[in-house]
């Protein structure tokens, strides 16, 4: 925690490369929704201390004065009264406090598991912000590159040009050709900005960082359909059939016996007869009570009905999101795989038009073709590299996707 509380605080007065677990670990620690869910927490931790004071004794003190009027007061009567008493009430018997309890205990464990689920979309967000600039990164590396090689193709047909060797046409298309490369850098510089800006914004930070490395697959195990059951939103769904569990044994309690002990012990000032002699009184008082509700109008039951109503709800909910998640899963999977194949096709495209842009500039150079090949050649090579980075980055996404449905941090 040291190390990382270090990290934030260099990374908020510098600008450098940082690696996915990096971010990992500063969007967790800065992200305001976590906090939030902490708060929340600690809400419920005292709401169960509140439910846990009633099987606590209540003392209380209790004392008093009272003056009267002159004229108020007859000669039985005291002239000033005083009173004190002290007392002790304690819950023998209340089962509604115990459900409370229960309830609570259970609304510990849902923000709990209402935490995990921020913390996994949070994680969740990071990568994609993370490998999104690493994909302009390498779309803005890929037009630079290009841009050189439109560069140094102007100067030589410019040179050309000078020692009458092509014509105008020709020098003013190539000279096209580079000014629209040099417009697509100032693009791809845009996007690669606002996705670095974008990425400091949910980490908080003050400072621009740089994704560190070079965009690719990432390596990743597929997971079991049965690793469904740890997704976040399946376990909160969970936990809230249990709550509206408790929550109905609560209610079902409601018209059960309560026993109550009440001890006090009390002294005041009076007068004695037949001598009207002021004295104190004094002396303890004990009350045992017990209440039971025999007939309430079936609110009891109306109550206990509609948390069952309730109950039955989520784990409808629960069906339907289990088996929504299971239709992404597969969609998902089809996916990846459909784009993997698709890489590896583009893998050998590239390689296929990097060599025909090759013979077509060699060629050029040697009078064998005209300039319009070349400037073909060079489109097609930079659109397959441009479509393949693209694939490389629509695959992390995906997998980033199965990893959230999994409920997987990392």
């Amino acid at each position: 925690m040291r190390k990382l509380i270090i990290l934030v605080l260099f990374i908020s007065t510098t600008s450098f490369a940082i690696t996915l677990n990096q971010v990992i670990e500063i969007a967790k620690k800065n992200s305001l929704q976590i906090k939030m869910n902490e708060a929340d927490l600690m809400k419920v931790y005292q709401k169960i201390k509140e439910v846990k004071s009633n099987l606590y004794p209540t003392i209380q003190i209790t004392g008093t004065f009272q003056k009267y009027d002159p004229n108020y007061i007859t000669g039985l009567s005291l002239k000033n009264r005083y009173s004190a008493s002290i007392g002790i009430s304690q819950k023998l018997f209340d089962k509604t406090v115990f459900e409370s309890l229960n309830v609570a205990k259970e609304n510990i464990k849902l923000q709990n598991l209402i935490k995990k689920d921020t913390q996994v979309k949070i994680i969740d967000t990071a990568k994609k912000l993370y490998i999104k600039a690493l994909y302009y990164k390498a779309v803005l590396k890929k037009k630079e590159d290009s841009l050189k090689y439109w560069e140094e193709n102007y100067k030589f047909i410019k040179n050309q040009f000078k020692v009458g060797l092509t014509n105008k046409y020709n020098l003013y298309r190539v000279k096209a050709q580079y000014q629209l490369a040099k417009a697509d850098v100032e693009k791809a510089k845009a996007d690669y900005t606002k996705a670095l800006i974008e990425l400091k914004r949910f980490l908080f930070l003050d400072k621009i960082v740089y994704p560190e490395g070079n965009l690719k697959i990432i390596s990743y195990e597929i997971p079991s359909k049965d690793n469904l059951k740890n997704n976040t939103q399946l376990k909160i769904i969970t936990e809230n059939i249990k709550i509206k569990e408790r929550e109905k044994n609560f209610y079902a309690s409601s018209n059960f016996p309560t026993v109550n002990l009440n001890l006090k012990y009390e002294t005041y000032r009076t007068k004695e007869f037949p001598s009207l002699k002021e004295t104190w009184k004094k002396g303890y008082v004990l009350t045992v009570s017990a209440n039971w509700t025999i007939f309430d109008g079936f609110k009891q039951k109306s109550q206990v009905l509609q948390k069952e109503s309730e109950k039955i709800k989520e784990k409808l909910n629960y069906k339907n999101t289990l088996n929504d998640l299971k239709k992404q899963y597969e969609t998902t999977l089809e996916d990846i795989k459909s784009l993997t194949i698709q890489a590896k096709a583009y893998e050998e495209n590239i390689k296929a038009s990097a060599e025909a842009l090759k013979l077509a500039t060699e060629r050029y150079k040697y009078k064998l073709t005209n300039i319009v090949d070349v400037l073909e050649a060079e489109k097609n090579y930079n659109d397959v590299f441009l479509q393949y980075l693209n694939i490389i980055y629509q695959i992390d996404l995906k997998i980033f996707d199965l990893q959230l449905l999994v409920g997987m941090e990392k």
